[in-house]
């Protein structure tokens, strides 16, 4: 175990040291990807409800009409990916197995993936309020962001809390918090279906609470890590 220890956090004496600032990570993370969602809440615009409904013009209107606590929520949501997936990558390097670089690796994709996603949902509110850009292009535009971000969603907070769970399990991470690993996944699983069904808005969203809250929980247990 010290072996193990040694090649991925440096020492063992440090280890405790590091999943604590990991935990950290982690846990600021969960907390940025909440406030993220207080503030895109309170701009009254819903890119996904207007995807699936097919009124983009109204959700082009809401955004212009709370620009600033638009992209103020969606620079939270980059900000907040960026920290889960460091922190969660951080968490990952304690574990053992295939677990640890596969939940290394995803979590790297899904931030990668993330970032565009919220920066075309920016942009085409930009573009819209301009008037340099036609209904059908923001449309579409639309579309891409939140079908990008639903990806990075279901890998970030559904496919890496299994594989970190896989690695954490019988080490660091105590049981329940497998299972809701496990549950994360499923939820995971039920989120690509609802991308598939156009379902996103509703079904889709399922995952969010419980992957977030499984992140945050996360954190919480890796600071208080002995």
């Amino acid at each position: 175990m010290t072996g193990v220890l040694e090649g991925t956090l440096g020492t063992s004496t440090d280890a405790p040291t590091n999943m604590r600032a990991a935990g950290v990570v982690a846990l600021v993370g969960a907390i940025v990807m909440v406030v993220g969602a207080g503030l895109y809440a309170s701009s009254g615009a819903d890119a996904w409800a207007a995807v699936s409904s097919g009124d983009t013009q109204k959700f082009l209107n809401d955004a212009a009409a709370s620009a600033t606590t638009f992209y103020a929520g969606l620079s939270a949501w980059i900000t907040g990916a960026i920290l889960m997936a460091v922190g969660g990558g951080l968490v990952a390097g304690v574990g053992s197995g295939f677990g640890a670089p596969a939940a290394r690796t995803t979590l790297a994709i899904g931030a990668a993936v993330a970032v565009p996603a919220f920066v075309v949902l920016a942009t085409v509110v930009r573009l819209a309020a301009s008037g340099s850009t036609s209904l059908d292009l923001a449309d579409s535009l639309a579309f891409l962001g939140t079908t990008l971000d639903d990806v990075a969603t279901i890998i970030i907070i559904g496919v890496s809390p299994v594989l970190i769970g896989l690695s954490g399990h019988g080490r660091w991470m105590p049981r329940w918090l497998y299972f809701w690993a496990l549950a994360c996944g499923v939820a995971g699983v039920i989120a690509t279906v609802a991308v598939f069904l156009g379902m996103s808005s509703t079904l889709g969203m399922i995952l969010v609470p419980v992957g977030i809250g499984w992140m945050f929980a996360t954190g919480v247990v890796a600071i208080r890590h002995r």
